[in-house]
């Protein structure tokens, strides 16, 4: 043991008296110090202890509590010109307590431990260092350099620190590297030390090159504060936080440390370089892991938090880089998340980033520059917080990815990453040839559903090649997925494109050429779904959809160039919501499709012929996919009504159908109960009816109240329309036969040009048979309102055989088929199918909207429902409150709504169910619609139990035993048992106030007036009690002897009945011959 002693320096321990070597050790197990007291001071020699032999190194030796390099107050510098201390084997130096700590300052280098030298055999390592300070003054909070390293190890399964607080080594302030870690030391743990800063965790004491730099292998440094390192000046570029450097370094784990930020984890003095820099060959090392307790915060440097050179193999998981260690507060890095960028042929393996938040960095989130390889980058978030939701952006892009001008193979694996709030794009690639980007969120939050957009392009491509861009969900940023030039044969399917500014997918360039498109989802935006511009995908133009037949079986067909692969798109505007199918063009260019993703139609169908989806397709050939085509026009549908004339039936519709009409053949039985709805126009087959007598009277009365444009047929359509009442039906003409056409009325009539150019001169006769054909006229000698007279009688003066009325309903007198018209007669006939009958049935209703105080209300809504409750018209309201609604005839219902106001249901009803109907077409005189829409209210109150606030209970709303609501009354002080419910409409309310144990406590009653104001009364009494509004059960009284001196048996209850004035049931069970005295109060 040796201790108390000045070793080196005059007797004041204040200047050099140098030896050669201060302590040499030759043997086992001694003690150089104590930790009790008795410390040496062992500065101004060559080697300050020399615990190492040419013959061998001793072990057990320990070095505790000495200022070595120092004088003996531990302020200034006597330095031992080689190492304050060399040991070889099994030496502990300093110890888990203050006074076991040695100050090891002011030397060339603090600690060496060095490795076995011939011609000693014996092993090296097993050494540990804790509790030290290395390279600071004898307080830690400032600079005593030692002028090369703090540690240099060169041997291996060395300990640096360790698991408490109280091992912890201070290693600050030396000139070069903090800890050294040569190619020869492997195996070597670095824990729990503060590397960079002072022994307060956040004084400036910079180590002058790293803070720790590493160049053997399966070294595990874990639970250091690695921060500070700055103190070249001006910063020097590789004053890093840990460098990992050359082929010798691998294996190593970096895990749960804090590099860059202060030991509280906010932000201190940074690393003036990178917080991390792997470089010249260092391969499969790990920073970072799969669990909480394995990350680390690399956060506040100066440079990049994590830096890659040549270098492969290497996994970054799970780490903070550019926030602190809640996930939210930005920290950030001064340049990139993570930079890799090689020197110039440098070699370059595969690396891998995954799990890591990225966020809030001066520049990029992640950079890959000129370093081809597969690298993953996976599951990362990059640019919003731990929480996946709040954004943190980083300053630049979120993944930046530059290979070079020309595209470099690198099959990269950029897939599960949540890549949002970014300022720039999303992701940025460039030169890059065969990657995969696969299943990221960009622009969303992890959740999928809440939009967090970046600044510019979801996802900008330029220069590359055989990228497949597959599965992504791209949103809310100012553009979706754009290749931006010289792009070549990338692949881009089954993304989701949705919401972003103006373009979802947009492909630019005559350099950009055979890019895939398929299987997306594009919708949303506020230009095309997909835009082709100057001359990208070799000009490829969108194929033609040019018939869609509905029915059982929905097939769609168009024209394309010959062999396309052609996808068929539903959207409710111009892009793609939905990929149907995919289909593949005959030699020919055209095409046909009835097998779909989803293969029952009928909801698409329906949707179609609403008008609330449209048809689009794109085509692909060897140039590449094309924009969405244009959506057709759905095919006029007529339904032909007849009974036994199936000759004429199917003359009529080969007429229409080889004219892109989609006829459905139904008989009068059919026509009784068949949905008409998805039907354009009826056609009444000549057959159907004689004079006063046509089909039944419930297809009649079908038929009519589907309010469909009807052609009618001969005999049969005159009949129908005198049982309709009309002026161009029975009772108003007569019959005759031999005709072959009919005297132009009015050439200009748009019924002889459109859509076919009929030959007519007014006053002429045109021929529309080839023989001639039975027929019923019309007389109408005079203008009869809503009457159109298109061809006379020959010869006659006053009957028509071609007459309509009222846009909806016209009379093709003639009982003859297509069969034996000429071209003008089978164009005439479908001039008549397509006659305009947009507003058919169709009236103007005026109305007010008011307030309870008869002002009138501006921007309310007012909507026509059908009888299934489907919307067919809307008007808005003006400032005075009144409206104009266009509606079809028809049974009807009406509301109006306005926020802030309880809807109304024509007349003064409060639901679709109870309103009234309305027909147009049957009303005779109407003076309009009038609807007076009540506020809704807020309501508030006190919970009470016995009198007394209650906090903390529930408090539930009914309508009669209706629950409609429930809230907690307050438990603060200040607001003690208070509640409220918001937007109530009129009417009368119950509350039953239950305490926090669910114990009932009494209720109150609640008006809410149509003025604004309400009234609540608070009762002791349960208002809601035996909840039994049930016709089939009843509830059983016991009952109970009345007070003396009555001889009767009674038994009172309460219950609150509907007081919106609603019926209830409520039924009791009582002894027989029981009077029972009802009292509503």
């Amino acid at each position: 043991v040796m201790f108390n002693n000045l070793i080196g320096t005059d007797a004041n321990g204040a200047a050099a008296v140098p030896n050669t070597d201060g302590i040499v050790v030759g043997g086992n197990n001694n003690t150089i110090g104590g930790a009790l007291g008795g410390r040496n001071v062992v500065s101004g020699n060559a080697w300050g202890i020399l615990v190492t032999l040419p013959t061998g190194a001793p072990t057990g030796t320990v070095i505790q509590g000495n200022y070595i390099g120092t004088n003996a107050g531990g302020t200034a510098a006597i330095p031992n010109s080689q190492a304050g201390i060399n040991a070889t084997r099994d030496t502990t130096i300093g110890g888990s307590t203050p006074g076991a700590r040695n100050l090891i300052s002011g030397n060339q280098t603090g600690i060496l431990l060095s490795r076995t030298n011939p011609p000693s055999t014996s092993p090296a390592g097993g050494n540990s260092v804790l509790g030290n300070l290395i390279g600071t003054t004898a307080s830690g909070l400032g600079p005593l350099p030692n002028a090369g390293f703090g540690i240099e190890i060169q041997s291996p399964q060395n300990t640096i620190g360790g698991s408490s607080s109280n091992d912890r080594n201070v290693i600050s302030g030396n000139g070069l590297n903090g800890v050294q870690i040569d190619a020869s030391a492997d195996g070597n743990t670095v824990q729990g030390n503060f590397i960079g800063l002072g022994s307060d965790g956040r004084a400036d004491v910079a180590n002058h090159i790293s803070g720790l730099q590493i160049e053997s292998s399966n070294n595990v440094v874990r639970g250091n504060v690695i921060s500070g390192n700055n103190g070249t000046s001006p910063s020097n570029p590789s004053d890093d936080g840990v460098i990992l450097s050359g082929t010798g370094a691998s294996g190593n784990v970096i895990a749960g440390n804090l590099i860059g930020p202060a030991a509280d984890g906010t932000a201190g003095f940074p690393n003036a370089g990178d917080g991390v820099f792997i470089a010249l060959g260092a391969s499969n090392n790990t920073i970072g892991g799969s669990t909480a307790t394995d990350r680390n915060i690399i956060s506040v440097n100066s440079r990049s938090g994590i830096a890659l050179g040549g270098v492969s193999g290497n996994v970054i998981q799970g780490n903070y880089i550019g926030v602190a260690s809640d996930g939210q507060t930005a920290l950030a890095n001064g340049q990139n998340g993570i930079t890799f960028s090689p020197a110039s042929g440098a070699p370059v393996g595969v690396n891998t980033f995954q799990g890591n938040v990225i966020a809030a960095n001066a520049g990029a989130g992640i950079s890959i520059q000129n370093a081809a390889a597969a690298h993953v980058i996976r599951s990362n978030i990059v640019g919003l917080a731990a929480d996946g939701s709040t954004p943190r952006p980083n300053a630049g892009t979120g993944i930046y990815i530059f290979l070079g001008e020309t595209p470099q193979t690198a099959a990269m694996d950029i897939s599960a990453n949540t890549v949002s709030g970014n300022t720039v794009h999303g992701m940025y690639v460039y030169g890059v040839d065969s990657a995969t980007i696969a299943r990221n969120r960009i622009g969303y939050a992890t959740d999928g559903t809440t939009v967090v957009g970046n600044g510019s392009d979801g996802i900008a491509m330029l220069n590359s090649s055989n990228v497949t861009i597959d599965g992504n969900f791209v949103a809310g940023n100012a553009e979706g997925i754009v290749l931006g030039a010289n792009d070549v044969s990338n692949r881009l399917q089954n993304n989701v494109v949705l919401n972003n500014g103006t373009t979802g997918m947009l492909v630019n360039g005559t350099g950009s050429t055979g890019n895939l498109i398929q299987a997306q989802s594009v919708s949303g935006h506020s230009g095309k779904g997909i835009a082709l511009t100057n001359g990208a995908n070799g000009g490829v133009v969108p194929p033609a959809i040019t018939r869609m037949v509905f029915g059982s079986t929905f097939t769609v067909s168009g024209t394309s160039t010959p062999n396309a692969i052609v996808q068929i798109y539903a959207d409710p505007d111009d892009e793609g919501l939905e990929f149907l199918a995919s289909t593949t063009a005959t030699p020919n260019g055209t095409w046909t499709n009835s097998t779909w993703s989803a293969p029952d139609t009928t909801a698409l169908q329906a949707a179609i012929r609403a008008g609330a989806r449209k048809l689009h397709a794109t085509q692909t050939h060897a140039f590449g996919t094309s924009e969405f085509s244009a959506a057709p026009v759905p095919p006029t549908t007529v339904a032909y009504v007849y009974t036994t004339d199936t000759a004429a039936r199917d003359a009529f519709a080969s007429l229409l159908t080889t004219r892109g009409y989609q006829v459905t053949s139904l008989t009068v039985a059919a026509a009784e109960t068949a949905d008409l709805s998805s039907y354009n126009l009826i056609v009444i087959g000549h057959e159907t009816g004689t004079l006063s007598t046509w089909g039944t009277d419930a297809a009649l009365t079908h038929i009519r109240s589907a309010n469909l444009p009807t052609v009618g047929l001969g005999e049969g359509g005159y009949a129908y329309f005198g049982r309709l009442g009309l002026d161009i039906g029975w009772g108003n003409g007569w019959h005759g036969s031999g005709e072959t056409g009919v005297t132009v009325v009015d050439a200009a009539d748009t019924i002889w040009s459109t859509p076919n150019a009929v030959p007519a001169t007014t006053g002429a006769t045109t021929a529309l048979y080839s023989s001639g054909s039975t027929y019923v006229a019309i007389n109408a000698p005079g203008t009869v309102a809503s009457v159109d007279r298109i061809g006379r009688q020959v010869g006659d003066a006053s009957h028509y055989e071609l007459i309509a009325q009222g846009g909806c309903f016209a009379l093709w007198g003639f009982d003859a088929t297509p069969t034996t018209m000429p071209t003008a007669g089978t164009d005439l006939f479908e001039n008549f199918v397509a006659r305009d009958a947009s507003l058919c049935g169709a009236a103007s209703i005026t109305g007010t909207v008011r307030n309870t105080s008869s002002a009138g209300l501006a921007g309310a809504t007012v909507n026509a429902f059908d009888q299934r409750g489907v919307l067919r018209t809307t008007a808005t309201s003006a400032a005075d409150g009144t409206f104009t609604i266009q509606v079809p005839s028809g049974p009807l219902r009406f509301s109006a709504s306005l926020t802030g106001y309880q809807t109304e249901w024509w007349f003064g009803k409060l639901n679709f169910g109870s309103a009234d109907t309305l027909d147009v077409s049957t009303a005779i005189e109407f003076p309009g619609l009038q609807f007076v829409l009540s506020s809704l209210v807020n309501v508030s109150g006190t919970e009470t139990c016995g009198g007394k606030p209650v906090g903390g209970g529930t408090v539930k709303l009914y309508t009669g035993t209706t629950f409609l609501a429930q809230t907690t009354s307050s438990a603060d002080a200040a607001t003690f048992g208070a509640f409220s419910f918001t937007a109530l409409g009129p009417g009368a309310y119950a509350l039953k106030y239950l305490l926090a144990s669910g114990t009932v406590c009494g209720g109150a009653t609640l008006t809410v007036n149509t003025d604004g104001t309400f009234s609540l009364v608070n009762s002791a009494n349960n208002l809601i009690t035996l909840n039994n509004y049930n016709w089939m059960t009843a509830y059983e009284l016991t009952l109970a002897a009345d007070p003396a001196p009555a001889k009767t048996l009674s038994k009172s209850i309460q219950e609150h009945i509907d007081l919106l004035g609603r019926a209830a049931w409520f039924k009791v069970k009582l002894p027989a011959g029981s009077t029972v005295l009802v009292n509503a109060g």
